[in-house]
């Protein structure tokens, strides 16, 4: 009997066999390493080294290939184990005195931000949507994903603070199947609400995958804003340096057709780069998109209260 058909029989006799890679590592006090480059993760003890890949059907089991039923996933931010890889991990792993139970997840609360010192209205608009859907993360979902979510947490949390909030879509949908007329739908959106701030969420891109942090940008056209667009910018900048583990890219100008051409003070923020396979695991957490939806509404409280 091979050591595969040995795991799978194990996990068919064990159906509470764990499959989050964080707790089955946290189980057999196992070490485990990101390989940013690559997205390779692998789990270490004196002996004994596996290494796997989100979306591949196949491991590294001290440098053998090991083939395995299904892809590793992520799912929810975390990345899960097909049950012969767990089980197979379970078998390999050495043993562990009174190995620890796995520590249960538990959800940061959900702070209450300072309500606004006046009254406020803005347009957040959730990037892409629909057929177009923005760039593709290394873990299989999308642009237009992360932007709707984190625009409808930051939604909330505005109007719990007392702003209007306006929404250039609030579901997956395009607003027309041409892009530049899709865009300027949004700026009529903008314009027909007035209001006090326009801001764009969405995700970036690029075919390097080591690059990764935030971008702000406003219009490299001068609108006549009294400096609000960069006065936004800098306050997204302030906050996201101090709360997100990524790199600060600064505040640049762009001639994006939604902050150059709404009428309100505009500005457009790259969350992070999906190609990057941390940032990517990242964005996938509801967790941390909450928290970026919380840094969010931070910068916009410090906007309306100068």
């Amino acid at each position: 009997m091979n050591v595969l058909l040995a795991a799978t029989l194990l996990f068919a006799l064990d159906g509470n066999l764990e499959l989050e890679l964080d707790r089955i590592a946290q189980k057999f006090g196992l070490t485990h390493t990101t390989e940013a480059a690559t997205g390779r993760e692998s789990l270490r003890a004196p002996g004994l080294t596996i290494s796997f890949a989100p979306g591949l059907r196949v491991a590294l089991v001290n440098g053998d290939v090991v083939s395995l039923s299904s892809p590793v996933e992520i799912s929810g931010g975390r990345i899960r184990l097909p049950a012969d890889l767990a089980a197979l991990i379970e078998r390999l792993a050495p043993p562990r005195k009174s190995a620890p139970e796995p520590a249960v997840d538990a959800k940061p609360p959900h702070r209450a931000a300072a309500a606004l010192g006046r009254p406020f209205k803005i347009v957040i608009d959730a990037g892409h949507g629909g057929m177009h859907t923005g760039c593709h993360s290394r873990g299989g979902y999308t642009e237009k994903e992360v932007t709707l979510d984190v625009s409808q947490r930051l939604r909330r949390r505005l109007e719990e603070m007392g702003a209007e909030v306006v929404m250039t879509r609030v579901e997956d949908v395009h607003l027309s199947e041409d892009v530049d007329t899709d865009l300027m739908r949004r700026v009529q959106i903008s314009d027909r609400a007035r209001p006090d701030l326009f801001l764009s969420i969405h995700c970036n891109w690029t075919p390097n995958p080591e690059v990764r942090g935030f971008e702000v940008f406003v219009s490299r056209d001068a609108k006549a804003d009294r400096g609000d667009s960069r006065r936004m910018a800098a306050e997204i900048r302030s906050v996201f340096r101090a709360g997100l583990d990524t790199e600060d890219r600064g505040i640049k100008e762009a001639g994006f057709k939604v902050v150059r051409h709404t009428d309100a003070p505009a500005v457009l923020v790259e969350l992070d780069f999906l190609s990057n396979p941390v940032s990517s695991r990242q964005l996938a957490d509801p967790d941390h998109r909450e928290k970026v939806a919380e840094l969010l509404a931070e910068a916009v409280r410090r906007f309306t209260a100068r």
